[in-house]
């Protein structure tokens, strides 16, 4: 598997200098406490400040990826809710008039009132994803605490609505992140949304480098039965957060200091997707022989994800419909 996957991904990395995904956490404050997710541990530490990603930056992110002659994913996700930004609206219409990246929101639902709904979709948003998470109100309420399942399904179906009406070509996608409170609502939920949406995303469980549900997630994707193989994030994106910190692990939410490459204020993308710190890293995670002190050395959240699948080859499948993002990576695991 190492030395099929060593040809591929270098010969991506040899013709493209940026990523194939761009993520900006554009946020640390959220108004959900989803029991998945380290955002509430963030939010009641002492000292929280709510935090927002300068629009500079994002101005200066956009003009880079505009003098690259090459397909990018430009997803508006958050340590916290994206939607709460006050300048959302006018970074996705920044980076649609400004540059040909794919424009991604990822958000709870919950603020996107009939005005947001139509400032996104004249903004020419390419996709929403709608993290949802449940089928019925009883588990989403359990789930994504604080969240309100009337308000959330109300919001999508006026977003799709609205989408029609006013004739947008943006995909709409709906989420599902499995664990043990709602693995049995999965078939539901795929039979109620998939007449009604673009697609649907079945995620696997994360722990955020082991910090919400680590044993559950290492359990449901079999971290500790299968064979550990190079984490595919360092081949395919690079995460910003709410301080400008240029990160090579977009499950890390806690360790700024080991996760960091760069900061945005200093530094430009292919300055550092092409750096040696990536580099090196890449070189750990092929031969799975990794420095006592680093990071993804005790980490499971390898496991979570696969080469040949992931966010960026839905948008590939959703928005470009062919393999434009990542191409189509072949991998044996009989080793």
């Amino acid at each position: 598997m190492e030395a099929e996957l060593r040809k591929q991904v270098q010969s991506r990395l040899e013709r493209a200098k940026l990523p194939a995904m761009v993520i900006l956490d554009v946020t640390n404050t959220c108004n959900l406490k989803c029991i998945h997710c380290p955002q509430p541990i963030m939010q009641a530490k002492p000292g929280f400040k709510s935090t927002y990603f300068e629009f500079d930056w994002f101005t200066k992110i956009v003009d880079e990826i505009s003098g690259h002659d090459q397909p990018v994913l430009l997803r508006i996700a958050g340590d916290g809710e994206p939607t709460i930004h006050p300048k959302l609206v006018e970074m996705v219409s920044y980076a649609k008039r400004n540059s040909h990246a794919v424009i991604n929101l990822t958000t709870n639902g919950l603020l996107v009132d009939r005005k947001m709904a139509d400032d996104l979709l004249n903004a020419e948003i390419d996709l929403v994803d709608f993290s949802i998470d449940a089928y019925s109100k009883a588990t989403y309420e359990d789930v994504r605490r604080g969240g309100k399942y009337e308000r959330l399904i109300s919001n999508i179906l006026g977003f799709l609505d609205r989408r029609n009406s006013l004739r947008k070509k943006t995909k709409v996608m709906v989420s599902f992140v499995v664990q043990k409170e709602n693995q049995h609502e999965v078939e539901d939920f795929r039979k109620f949304w998939y007449p009604l949406v673009d697609q649907v995303l079945i995620r696997q469980l994360h722990s955020a480098l082991g910090q919400a549900k680590e044993e559950e997630s290492k359990e449901l994707n079999q971290a500790g039965e299968i064979k550990r193989f190079p984490c595919p994030h360092l081949w395919k994106r690079l995460t910003i957060d709410f301080k400008g910190n240029i990160k090579f692990c977009a499950h890390d939410w806690f360790f700024d200091t080991e996760t960091t490459i760069a900061k945005i204020q200093t530094s430009g993308l292919a300055e550092a997707w092409g750096g040696e710190t990536l580099a090196k890293l890449r070189e750990y995670h092929m031969t799975n022989n990794f420095p006592k002190d680093a990071i993804c050395g005790a980490c499971n959240d390898w496991a979570s994800t696969l080469w040949e699948y992931g966010y960026e080859h839905l948008v590939d499948k959703v928005v470009y419909r062919q393999p434009t993002l990542m191409p189509e990576l072949r991998v044996d695991r009989s080793d």
